[in-house]
């Protein structure tokens, strides 16, 4: 990207095939990322570390879970429209958090003051389907994915997010709808998590806010 700034656009192209699925790149996206998962839960099981479900991000674009969140952030003030700076274009959150990532100067900067959750171009920053996932978690959506049967772990079932209804079998157990939830990522993600429970507090839901938790852990090189 570096050697040429052309290529930027061909990532956002990439990136709107793999979202709109049925499509060569789609297909190819899909899978190499089930040969990472795979690799990761065979990497996990050696620390004893299994999961009921994985969610795909895919899966949230495809069922409007994001499109009927972005509806309501709107709606509630959450987000709104960039029209000058930098930013023109996106759909950006007003920050609130002191925490915001300073300028590499240590200068003051307006546009640090809010985050992108859609580019100029449409395409959904990471943020902003995390914010859409967040809410099914609590069960705010009034959505559901559709469930398949990934692989089996420990002699028992791993299941998958899926938006083919045709892929879910006869039994499957109840999935979001916490009362809490316990996001267990990394401390790079720590600002971003703080973004999910000021979404969580502007649209309203003060208690899930509330009950909404980053278990952050650091990630440490090894060298022999």
């Amino acid at each position: 990207y570096e050697a040429d700034k052309a290529n930027l656009a061909k990532r956002g192209e990439a990136l709107h095939a793999i979202e709109e699925g049925g499509n060569e790149t789609a297909e190819m996206g899909a899978f190499i990322a089930d040969r990472i998962v795979r690799c990761h839960l065979e990497t996990m099981a050696r620390l004893n570390v299994s999961y009921d479900l994985l969610t795909w991000e895919g899966d949230i674009l495809r069922l409007r879970f994001w499109a009927t969140a972005f509806d309501d952030l709107k709606k509630r003030g959450a987000v709104f429209l960039q029209t000058e700076g930098k930013l023109a274009g996106c759909w950006v959150m007003p920050i609130e958090d002191d925490d915001a990532p300073a300028t590499p100067e240590g200068e003051e900067d307006p546009e640090q003051k809010e985050k992108v959750i859609v580019r100029s171009n449409g395409v959904v920053t990471y943020i902003g389907k995390d914010i859409a996932n967040q809410f099914w978690k609590f069960g705010l959506l009034g959505m559901d994915f559709y469930y398949r049967t990934f692989t089996e772990q420990d002699g028992r079932v791993l299941f998958a997010t899926t938006s083919n209804p045709e892929l879910t079998p006869a039994h499957v157990p109840p999935f979001g709808k916490a009362s809490a939830v316990y996001n267990v990522i990394d401390t790079r993600q720590a600002y971003l998590q703080k973004l999910l429970k000021q979404a969580l507090a502007t649209m309203g839901f003060h208690n899930e806010a509330a009950h909404s938790t980053h278990f952050a852990y650091e990630m440490v090189a090894l060298s022999h």
